[in-house]
């Protein structure tokens, strides 16, 4: 728990803080702010022959090699036997579509099978090569070597039970394993578009090590996420759907995104001194490190930070990311977060206190001389 009560505003740039209401979707710090706080069947090859008869009749097929209709003229002997004919074809055709076999299959027909054929073991192999890239653990030593292998990468770590996948089980529990199910496409995808991050997979069982496990980790409902760095955990969810994990991931995760991480006094100056002569507009986003505000409008910014780049740079700083980092908080009059500052040509122009994208993006153009209707 860190108090913030401080209400100097001098800065490294000498920014003043200015007065702004109380909008909605923000996390007060003027006071204490505890970290932990949320706002956060297979069918018969050959039915009988009625069924068959049937089923030609009511397409009124005329099949190759058959003359006449599906059905025999009364007291016609000729058409009996066309119709036997008919029918015959049709269990051929039938024989054929459900076996799979080549039967009366063009040489065309064939080399499109065989390439179809080639391109789902393609696919398949594909998915077994990114599925390669999350690691599979089922113990806590081998969860800790993991981590130690991930270093200061940003380690994922999800905790799920092994019939999760299978969805099995009763009917109260349907619903959280339905997310399980849902969620694990989007880590896949994840873990092969961000190479920085280290994804993780706990499977546990109903074995007294599995249950002692969940009670350390304190996990009381699936999926439970545990986000890492240097093996220290620096965040937790649980429940989450598929678009929350893809913010958190962005949030705690080192990505590739053009924002400027202030950790320090030295930081905050060298990138303010680095465009105070270029004009552009220099977004800063303060947030706090648990802040679920932060994190929801935290993949806008990051999405503006890549479309902007001709006219806007953007930082952010974590409020409670150090000593650092607090005092100058205080300093420039932050008491809620997140919180946008907009500076110009080392000038503070304005701020923006809340977490609506479209009034993040309405404000930017705003600062930056566009006329917003």
């Amino acid at each position: 728990m860190t108090t913030w009560i401080g209400t100097s505003l001098s800065t490294p740039s000498g920014l003043l803080s200015a007065e702004s209401k109380e909008p909605k979707g923000v996390r007060h710090v003027i006071a204490t702010s505890a970290s932990s706080s949320k706002s956060c069947s297979s069918k018969a090859l050959f039915g009988p022959r009625e069924e068959i008869a049937s089923l030609v009749h009511s397409r009124s097929a005329r099949l190759p090699g058959a003359i006449g209709t599906a059905t025999p003229p009364l007291g016609c002997r000729r058409g009996v036997v066309h119709w036997r004919a008919a029918v015959s074809v049709r269990e051929n055709s039938l024989a054929t579509e459900q076996s799979g076999g080549m039967t009366g299959m063009t040489k065309e027909g064939a080399k499109k099978s065989k390439k179809d054929m080639k391109q789902i073991k393609e696919e398949k192999k594909e998915t077994e090569e990114e599925e390669d890239k999350i690691i599979h653990v089922h113990t806590r030593q081998e969860l800790e070597e993991a981590l130690r292998g991930a270093g200061s990468k940003l380690a994922v770590v999800e905790y799920t039970a092994k019939e999760d996948r299978k969805r099995v089980g009763d009917e109260e529990e349907e619903e959280e394993k339905e997310k399980v199910v849902k969620i694990y496409p989007s880590i896949v995808q994840l873990s092969k578009s961000m190479k920085d991050v280290v994804f993780i997979t706990v499977e546990t069982d109903k074995s007294e090590e599995s249950k002692e496990m969940h009670r350390q980790e304190k996990i009381d409902k699936l999926p439970h996420f545990a986000f890492y760095k240097n093996m220290e955990v620096v965040h937790r969810e649980e429940g989450i759907d598929a678009e929350q994990l893809v913010g958190d991931v962005l949030y705690y995760g080192d990505n590739d995104a053009p924002i400027y991480q202030i950790r320090s006094r030295e930081d905050a100056e060298s990138f303010l001194a680095e465009h105070a002569n270029d004009h552009k507009l220099v977004v800063v986003d303060v947030s706090l490190k648990e802040c679920n505000p932060c994190v929801r409008v935290y993949p806008t910014v990051v999405n503006l930070s890549r479309r902007m780049s001709d006219f806007a740079v953007f930082a952010r700083m974590f409020g409670d990311e150090n000593a650092a980092c607090s005092q100058m908080l205080k300093e420039m009059g932050v008491r809620q977060v997140p919180t946008f500052l907009f500076i110009r040509d080392g000038k503070l122009c304005g701020r923006y206190v809340g977490s609506g994208k479209g009034e993040l993006i309405g404000e930017i153009l705003r600062y930056q001389g566009v006329k917003v209707t």
